[in-house]
């Protein structure tokens, strides 16, 4: 009676074993599929992958490396670094966005006119600061950038239909010096969600559509200013 004991045994305990290493082989594959990464240039903010939901806590953001997030967890990131945003021709395609077609005010001299067609090329940078992120999250989603540059193109043109034609050529440190802070200080926009970099430029040019006897000339500025306002959620 023990070898029958022990035959009718063996075929229960190899099941066993079989299924112990199924459990212990799933159980690995589980635990690898719960950890996603950040790179050191990224903050993230956990999704929950089967309700969606998306954790807001600003102590809950996380910056680069590799985290336990759960199963289906995953990370919506943001660039931690000091981002450049351009409206140029310039870079062979790698702007973000051509030059901003904008109009002048009125000449004086000529209120009929409607102002001249300019082109303006604009560069400035943005940084998220960590606490800041859920804020932007709520905001915006994941498409904060195409809102900055929004903001950016609206503070602009709207800006340049302050001056005259001539006022682009005679008074350029004043316009330049009003866009720029246009395009850092967007007082009606975000407040409080990502700082505006350090450094911004404009070059400015009379669009080739002017006729060419009113056209004042084609001409180039830049200038680095120092923003002192931030952006971020309305």
């Amino acid at each position: 009676m023990d070898e029958d004991d022990d035959c009718d045994c063996s075929p229960a305990r190899a099941d066993w074993t079989k299924g112990a290493a199924a459990l212990a082989l799933a159980s690995v594959l589980l635990f690898a599929s719960s950890w996603d990464v950040l790179e050191p240039t990224e903050w993230g903010v956990v999704q929950n992958g089967f309700t969606g939901y998306v954790e807001l806590d600003p102590e809950r953001v996380f910056e680069g490396g590799r985290h336990f997030v759960w199963l289906r967890h995953s990370f919506i990131k943001f660039p931690r670094r000091l981002v450049n945003l351009e409206f140029s021709d310039f870079g062979r395609g790698e702007s973000d966005q051509a030059p901003i077609s904008a109009r002048t005010g009125p000449d004086p001299d000529d209120k009929e006119s409607g102002g001249q067609p300019i082109r303006l090329c604009v560069a400035f940078q943005y940084q998220i600061a960590r606490r800041d992120v859920p804020r932007i999250y709520q905001t915006f989603g994941a498409l904060h950038e195409a809102s900055y540059l929004r903001f950016a193109q609206q503070a602009i043109t709207n800006e340049a239909q302050m001056f005259t034609p001539r006022a682009f050529w005679t008074d350029r440190k004043k316009v330049e010096g009003q866009l720029l802070g246009k395009v850092a200080c967007r007082r009606d926009a975000a407040r409080d969600a990502a700082e505006s970099g350090r450094r911004a430029a404009v070059r400015i040019g009379v669009g080739e559509e002017t006729p060419p006897s009113r056209r004042l000339g084609s001409f180039l500025f830049c200038s680095q200013v120092e923003p002192s306002c931030r952006w971020g959620g309305l």
